[in-house]
């Protein structure tokens, strides 16, 4: 559809005539939500205050349609929700995590309830093509290191998944620990925003594995940033040209990824 903007505004005059509560309008714009609504101020009193809006080069009708189903529960009537503070921090990192450019807005007051209700950002599934176009080098990488632990049969049945923040290199082995979502992550990969034509490369090892892991990555003079509280991965930097020099260290990877997956 081009490029677009995703908003959130209210009208403090508007009220749920329940509870009292102001509802959100969810929707999609071309050009800005303050002059999309400027028009109501004639027919109704209160303005309508965009709390966000976020710009897109491309695919904002997704992300719009992936917050409307996210929201579902929480729906008034079409675009209109009934939200609070901590749903419209989800909403902002949703929109980051999907690329979206803040425009201008901070998040609004306006409670919900007693108890406040927590979303985690939406992972929307994106198609090989979106992520050629957002990160070509990325979506090579990952194919080679696909094609690597295939050929030497580590894992005998390997797929990509494109999602926002990452491509996924998932294994369908039964006999692995799964997942949610039924699969088995075996390596996240991520673009780097640094300008430099590398991905991020993102993995799990058992416990007991991280120092002979971290042993390898020294020897082999390869950088790389352990796990911290948040976050459980090892993370490295890769591309093309790495993969085909550190072979035999993604073999070996590759096999504690495995045992982690046991």
């Amino acid at each position: 559809m081009g490029s677009g903007r995703v908003y959130v505004m209210h009208n403090e005059w508007l009220r749920n005539p329940n509870n009292g509560n102001t509802p959100y309008k969810i929707g999609i714009t071309k050009g800005s939500a303050s002059n999309r609504y400027s028009g109501f101020k004639l027919l109704m009193p209160g303005d309508f205050t965009p709390d966000f809006e976020y710009e897109f080069s491309d695919n904002y009708d997704k992300v719009e349609k992936a917050l409307h189903n996210m929201l579902d529960k929480s729906r008034i009537k079409g675009e209109w929700f009934e939200i609070n503070d901590s749903v419209l921090t989800g909403i902002r990192s949703t929109c980051e995590l999907a690329g979206g450019k803040l425009i201008t807005g901070t998040v609004g007051t306006t409670t919900v309830g007693t108890k406040p209700k927590e979303i985690p950002p939406v992972a929307i599934t994106w198609t090989r093509e979106m992520w050629i176009e957002k990160s070509k080098c990325t979506v090579e990488t990952a194919d080679s290191l696909k094609e690597l632990v295939l050929g030497v049969g580590v894992f005998k049945n390997l797929d990509l998944r494109y999602k926002v923040g990452y491509i996924a290199i998932v294994s369908s082995d039964p006999s692995k620990r799964p997942t949610a979502s039924g699969a088995n992550v075996c390596f996240f990969l991520e673009n780097r925003k640094d300008g430099e034509n590398k991905s991020s490369l993102s993995f799990r090892v058992n416990t007991k594995q991280r120092g002979e892991l971290i042993r390898l990555l020294e020897e082999n003079s390869i950088s790389y940033k352990t796990p911290n509280r948040g976050d459980k991965k090892v993370r490295i930097s890769i591309d093309k040209q790495f993969i085909e020099k550190h072979k035999e260290v993604l073999i070996k990877i590759t096999k504690f990824v495995k045992a982690w997956l046991r």
